[in-house]
Order: structure tokens, then sequence, then C-alpha cells
């Protein structure tokens, strides 16, 4: 593993990603790359092309320059934070695909993006930056939501899919977990309406898991989050169409913007990369 790109728009949830992904850097040994994907780089204008160019190649040196700013002069409130390797980029089109095309051009290990509570009625219905990054991305994606503390990761909650015939494979997050000397819980959600299941344990293919019984999947990993401390959770997303995407982003929505800790979410395909080497 060498390196964790953070995407950055610098709103008060990507800063707070920012403080909260340097410290994570510093505990597993890796370089931050820090990402601002530039969106009116490519919209229409009325200067000619040289001039356009140039106002584009200014624009870019500006965000370098605040992007290093963060690193250097961001205050902390006065807290120590570790010094990391680091690395800027400004990139150009929609942030999710460039976030996806610059953390397979350098060969990110995962991505870091924050995560806010409020969204516009547009998110809701075809979801977010950071939804949209999940199914783009070649590797996996941690999302980080507004407010949450950097804290020693000990235990890791992973979801299973009820329906699975085994606990998902997620190399990347095990080299993760074993740079931090964190243990990672299999767990699943089993739909029970009338509450009559009691909380038990299955075998995933000779992998034993903790089964929560409840009304709703959200409702069932918020108890077991509350029931068994944990630092993030984790789970891996099937490969869906567009329509399908679209028909499932309730939970995926639901889970990546009111998730009660750091989201680590694979996609199959998207959980290794070159660099994933321990």
């Amino acid at each position: 593993m060498k390196r964790l790109l953070i995407g950055i728009d610098f709103s008060a949830a990507s800063l707070h990603a920012l403080h909260y992904s340097r410290q994570l850097a510093a505990a597993l040994g890796l370089e931050l790359t820090l990402a601002f994907a530039n969106p009116y780089t490519t919209a229409e204008s009325a200067l000619p092309e040289r001039a356009h160019k140039a106002m584009i190649s200014r624009e870019a040196t500006a965000y370098r320059q605040k992007l290093n700013r963060l690193m250097t002069d961001y205050p902390h409130e006065g807290e120590g934070l570790p010094e990391v390797p680091f690395s800027v980029e400004v990139l150009a089109g929609p942030p999710e695909s460039a976030l996806a095309a610059a953390a397979q051009q350098h060969q990110a290990d995962f991505i870091a993006i924050g995560s806010r509570q409020k969204h516009s009625l547009g998110e809701q219905l075809f979801g977010s930056v950071s939804t949209g990054l999940i199914y783009r991305a070649a590797c996996p994606v941690l999302l980080i939501p507004e407010g949450a503390l950097y804290t020693p990761v000990a235990q890791i909650a992973l979801a299973v899919d009820p329906e699975a015939a085994q606990v998902p494979d997620l190399p990347v997050l095990k080299q993760v977990a074993s740079r931090l000397n964190a243990g990672v819980r299999p767990f699943s959600v089993s739909l029970s309406v009338d509450g009559v299941q009691a909380p038990h344990r299955r075998s995933y293919n000779g992998v034993w898991a903790d089964v929560v019984p409840a009304g709703s999947i959200p409702g069932g990993i918020q108890a077991y989050m509350q029931g068994m401390p944990a630092q993030w959770l984790a789970m891996q997303l099937p490969k869906r169409t567009l329509l399908q995407h679209w028909l499932h982003g309730q939970l995926l929505r639901h889970m990546a913007w009111k998730s009660p800790c750091p989201l680590w979410i694979a996609v199959p395909g998207n959980q290794a990369n070159p660099s994933s080497t321990a």
C-alpha cells in the first residue's frame, strides 16, 4: 500500500475529511494526495481558445496553492497533526469521473471523501458526488461523515449480504486492518417484522458472522453498530445496471449519508490496485 487520495472541494465536510485522512494516512504509512476537480474547465467560454487556456492555467495554479496551504497553514485549533508526505492535483471535469480517473492514474489504494447529511432534492433522487464516485472508482471508497473524529481503528464491522454464500473477500480492507492492528467482524441483518427472532450466529462457508434481526436493513445495521462498538463500517455493493443502481440507490444513499462512522465501500472489481502490496 502506498497512497490515499482524498477529494477536496473546500467545503466544511471535505476539510473535516482531510483532517481525518491526514491522521489515517500517518497511521497507515501512506502518501496523501489532495485532489480538486474543477468542473468549469470544460464549460464553454466566450474567450478565444488561447485566452481560455491561459485562464484555466491561472485557475489551476491558484487551486494548487490553495491545496498546499491546507496542509501547511490550515488552522487545526492548536491540535498537532502528524506530518505526512503529500502531493496535490487539480483536475478537470465532473468530480465523480475526475477523481476516479486520478485515483487510477496515481494507483491510489483507496479514495477518501467527506460526506454531509443535508442534500438537495436532486441529490436525494439521483445521488451525490460521493455516491456517484463509488461505482466509478477502480478502488474502494472511504466515506467520512462530517463530525467524525479520528480515533485508532480497533474494530471494523463488515456487513454481509444475508443471501450471499460467503463473506466477501476485500483484500485492500484486509491490508488496512492489518496495518492498523484492527479486527474485522462480519455480521448480517435478518429481516424480521414481528421481532420474534433472537440475535444468533451463522456460518458463511466456514466463516462465522453475527446475525441481527430487524425490521429494516438500516435499522439492523444501526442496532449492531450501537451494540458492538466499531470505528468503521464496511460493505461490498453488488454491480448493478444503471436502472438497478437508481432503483436500489435509496439504501446506498441512506448508508452513505447517515452512517454514524466512516463507511468503507467496495464494488466487485474495484477492490485491488496495482500498488496494493503489503
